[in-house]
Parts: C-alpha cells; sequence; structure tokens
C-alpha cells in the first residue's frame, strides 16, 4: 500500500469528526466538509478486537490535582492497529470548574499510510468566467493524511452514528451504559467503539507537561530522499504523553510524489532483507520505548550511530530530535507535481453537491 508526501502537521480542533476540504482561491467558494473515495479499497478499520475493560465498569468520580496549573481536563482512550495504520480515541473533555460544561469526541486517523489509491479532497468553487456569467468547477487534490470517515460509504455511516450519538450530550453514567447492541457499526468495530467509552469515563483524566503543548496530531516526513529512501513519522499526543507513534521508512521507486514503498509492507510481505528486518525490529523497539518514556528520544544511544541494512539512523534520529525541541517545519514533501484535478461542471451538479449559488 502507498503512502503520499506532503506534511500534515496540524492541531487537532477538539469537534467530533473532524473533516476538511481544499479548495482554492476564487471570487466565490463553496467548500463541502466531503472526502471521497472513487474506488473504496480494501483498507478495513481494525483487526478483531478484544474488549478490555469491564461492562460494568464505574464512572470516575475522583479528584483533581490541585496542584496542576491545568484548568480544563480530558479523559482519553485510544487503540491502534499496527497491522492497518489505524489509530482511534475517544475523549471527553471538560472545564474543572464547571462539571456540566464537557463535550466528547471521536475521531480516528490512519498512522502508518498517508494516501490511498483512488482517494481524493473534493471541493467546489464559483467563478466568474470572460463572459461575466457564473462558472463552476470541482477540485479534487490527493490528501496528506487519511481520517475515519471520509471514505467509503460505511465509513460515511459509522461517522454519521457516532456523531449523532456524542451530539445527544448524554451524561457520563448514560454513555457507559450504553447498550452495544443497540448500535450496529458498518466500517469500525463497534467492541472497540463502546470500549473505548468505558475505558476512558471510568479513569482520571491524564495529565503531563512534558508535550502538552504540541499537536494533537502529526504526520512529518523527510523533506527529500537521500540514499533512495527517507523518514516517515506519524504520532499522537494526549494530554503532554506520546501515546503512539509510527515511525517508516519509504523507499523511492519513480519520479512522482507518491512513488515508493514502506518498509513496514516489505516486512510485512516478507520481500524485506535480512538488514532491512533488522532494521524494522530496532525501528519497533525505539516506538516502544519512547511511549515507555514519553520522551521523543528515549534511548537515542542504542541506535543512533548505527547503520543497518543500508539504513541511516543517525537521520531517524535528528528526526525525532527536531520533533522533541519543535523545529520540525522542513519536514515535509517539498516535491512538486502532487496531484490536483480541476473540472468544470453545471450549475445543478454544484448545487445537488450541497453548494449555494451566489
Amino acid at each position: 500500500m502507498k503512502s503520499i508526501r506532503c506534511h500534515i502537521a496540524v492541531s487537532f480542533l477538539l469537534l467530533a469528526l473532524f473533516l476538511t476540504a481544499c479548495g482554492s482561491t476564487p471570487s466565490h467558494m463553496e467548500t463541502t466538509a466531503e472526502l471521497t473515495a472513487l474506488q473504496t479499497g480494501s483498507m478495513t478499520a481494525s483487526t478483531p478486537y478484544q474488549t478490555g475493560t469491564p461492562l460494568d465498569a464505574a464512572v470516575w468520580n475522583g479528584e483533581y490535582d490541585p496542584d496542576s496549573p491545568i484548568k480544563f481536563y480530558r479523559q482519553i482512550a485510544s487503540h491502534m492497529d499496527d497491522k492497518t495504520g489505524w489509530y482511534f480515541q475517544f475523549i471527553r473533555e471538560g472545564v474543572k470548574e464547571d462539571p456540566e460544561e464537557y463535550f466528547y469526541t471521536f475521531h480516528g486517523m490512519n498512522m502508518r499510510y498517508r494516501y490511498k489509491d483512488n482517494y481524493w479532497s473534493v471541493s467546489y468553487m464559483q467563478d466568474i468566467g470572460g463572459d461575466g456569467k457564473p462558472v463552476f468547477r470541482r477540485i479534487k487534490s490527493k490528501p496528506g493524511s487519511i481520517h475515519f470517515g471520509t471514505s467509503s460509504e460505511d465509513e460515511h455511516a459509522d461517522r454519521d452514528l457516532i456523531n449523532d450519538l456524542l451530539n445527544k450530550r448524554l451524561t457520563p453514567e448514560e454513555m457507559i451504559a450504553l447498550d452495544p447492541d443497540q448500535y450496529e457499526f458498518r466500517w469500525i468495530d463497534g467492541n472497540m467503539f463502546f470500549d473505548l467509552i468505558r475505558e476512558a469515563l471510568s479513569n482520571p483524566p491524564i495529565e503531563t507537561m512534558t508535550y502538552l503543548d504540541y499537536p494533537m496530531w502529526a504526520m512529518y516526513v523527510d523533506p527529500e530522499y537521500i540514499d533512495g529512501y527517507r523518514f516517515q513519522i506519524g504520532f499522537y499526543c494526549k494530554m503532554g504523553t506520546i501515546d503512539e507513534i509510527y515511525i517508516d521508512v519509504l523507499y523511492k521507486t519513480g519520479t512522482e510524489c507518491d512513488d515508493y514503498v514502506q518498509l513496514s509492507d516489505l516486512v510485512e510481505e516478507r520481500k524485506a532483507d535480512a538488514g532491512q528486518q533488522e532494521a524494522f525490529e530496532l525501528i519497533q523497539m525505539v516506538r516502544t520505548e519512547i511511549k515507555k518514556e514519553n520522551y521523543f528520544l528515549a534511548q537515542e544511544e542504542l541506535y543512533k550511530d548505527k547503520e543497518i541494512g543500508g539504513i541511516d539512523f543517525y537521520r531517524m534520529y535528528a528526526f525525532l530530535n527536531a520533533l522533541h525541541t519543535k523545529t520540525a517545519d522542513n519536514y515535509f514533501d517539498s516535491q512538486p507535481g502532487i496531484p490536483w484535478l480541476v473540472e468544470e461542471i453545471s450549475e445543478e451538479e454544484f448545487i445537488a453537491a450541497g453548494n449555494t449559488v451566489h
């Protein structure tokens, strides 16, 4: 499976199931919160999920840390599936001084893959033609990351089901008592969704100052290929804690921006040589230590001076150090040729997509 090119490092807006649509700069713009797949593809949400939180778990009612300078709280639970790359997170966020002021968020992002074949971001534009008459266009671009609820019809259905549920503003007690059998999911594992609800609401809020001001999620990539490869790193933070990080190596295979194969795929498909296999195992160890120590440079002395399977691990160290010191602004894809498709459409098609004619 391929992965894409450009850097995404955006603080996640705490809106349930946040979606984006890309556009241009015309005189009038109508965008849709729609991401569509021309072909669904074979990627699934997760491998079979094993429930880990008791069905009769009780809502946490403890006291907040009186010495904490943080005025808000987040109760968070998450699940990462390395095989598919999907990471899901459920959050209850609120204000410590007002127990009635809180909301829920559920979102997912692929931490392993940044691009899927035939996967496009769609936006719409109304402009004025040379004859003074309105012109309507549809713009398709390749998004820099894959988020839950933005591809197939099944994903859309699950997104809408979850959105409706979260917007009911149920109490934590009501949320934790929900009967999973009353809800039918088409793409994600419903057991996972309700297990994350129970886990988050039955445990105290997470507070760590280490990386508190970092983006909630980010996907970075080396700005260029050197010796035919570059590193890609995606991570998710929850209240200052590195909850998940996925590190991969991308091998260039052609001239297009998405022409590469990933080390993780080579290993999974048993196409990696002995050196690549060893490098992959070292990367997995580093991932584990980073999460265990909550430190991007954890166990750096074990790898930064090594070269394994043709991979210079000092480059990975420099990448992680840039993340740690918040100097990773240049870690994005600078290649030209990122695909954009612009097509003129009728006024009827423009309106049918949910836009308003100006």
